[in-house]
């Protein structure tokens, strides 16, 4: 489905003025569930070689999909902020370049993926227009926070920390997998990742929740540091796992476990820590009650079903949408 319009943010610092918590306290927060912004150096032209279409139905790169119709939910619709309803459109913010959950259609500036098609039922449930800012991970929760956009469905973990910034409906659930070259020759393992070169994207659940404590353990042993190398995006580091500039990847299992079948050169290690995913937004907003409606009924429908199995990620599915969903 050509989307009703794509914008590209650039990367700019959090701007935050007249929050409930003082603007000392909300940078300090807004420091520890992100990154310092990393610029996207890679575009989806460059990723091509490694993800193409396997010419089949399921997660196709080259083909623009159109997500199925959705019919409006009144109750969905009714509990939405009248300022947002009367404007018509939502704004919604996305990262690129990680098939197949978000990225551009080859050839196009179409954003396609899982992430776009739920993102576009969701705007169909609430009777309003999608109106899509690509930018980073690590800028997506200051976006939000500074008003640049009013949500996101970029496969954000609801983490405790992330809650207090921003509220979370659960839509799909996913895991961390760790990825290694053919043959593994590094022995690399979620055991033995002291002193091994890794990949990650900044800002991810996978860096600020996983990782923090196998860095303990290295030190607690007398162990070298994991070498931990942040990118902007989950494509960045599977090109460089095989391209040899780093020994092991570990990122969003739906993410990793597709490289692995468009490159033979790249084996899945670990899947772990299934949790779910889930649509954030922005907690002055009031539009956690419309949402969760909404969701609620596109997670029992055929069109739900139907979006995660031409993404080949029937696996992901959930039947409850879940608020703030923090384990």
């Amino acid at each position: 489905m050509k989307y009703a319009h794509v914008r590209v943010e650039p990367h700019v610092g959090a701007l935050f003025n007249g929050h409930r918590s003082s603007k000392h306290y909300f940078a300090e927060l807004i420091r520890q569930v992100t990154l310092k912004p990393l610029a996207v150096a890679l575009t989806f032209g460059m990723l091509s070689s490694l993800f193409v279409a396997a010419g089949s139905s399921t997660a196709g790169a080259s083909s623009v999909y159109k997500a199925p119709s959705f019919p409006r939910v009144a109750a969905a619709v009714k509990e939405l902020p009248k300022a947002i309803e009367k404007s018509g459109v939502i704004d919604i913010a996305m990262v690129t370049n990680q098939p197949p959950g978000s990225y551009y259609a080859a050839g196009t500036k179409t954003l396609i993926g899982m992430d776009p098609s739920i993102a576009e039922l969701l705007a169909q449930a609430l009777g309003l227009k999608p109106i899509w800012t690509v930018t980073s991970f690590t800028e997506i929760i200051p976006g939000i926070s500074a008003g640049r956009y009013q949500i996101t469905v970029s496969e954000m973990a609801p983490e405790t920390s992330r809650e207090l910034l921003l509220d979370f409906v659960d839509y799909a659930q996913t895991g961390d997998a760790l990825g290694v070259v053919k043959g593994n020759p590094d022995h690399v393992n979620m055991n033995k990742l002291c002193g091994v070169t890794v990949g990650a994207m900044a800002g991810s659940y996978q860096v600020t929740q996983v990782l923090p404590a196998y860095q303990k353990a290295c030190a607690k042993a007398g162990k070298p540091a994991i070498n931990l190398k942040l990118y902007p995006d989950e494509s960045s580091p599977i090109l460089a796992l095989a391209a040899g500039r780093i020994e092991a990847v570990y990122e969003d299992s739906p993410v990793l476990d597709y490289a692995a079948a468009q490159n033979s050169a790249i084996r899945i290690q670990t899947n772990r820590n299934f949790g779910p995913v889930a649509v954030g937004m922005g907690k002055t907003l009031g539009l956690e009650k419309a949402i969760h409606t909404a969701m609620t009924a596109i997670l029992q429908s055929s069109q739900y079903k139907a979006v995660l199995a031409h993404w080949g990620l029937s696996s992901v599915a959930i039947t409850t949408a879940k608020v703030n969903d923090n384990g």
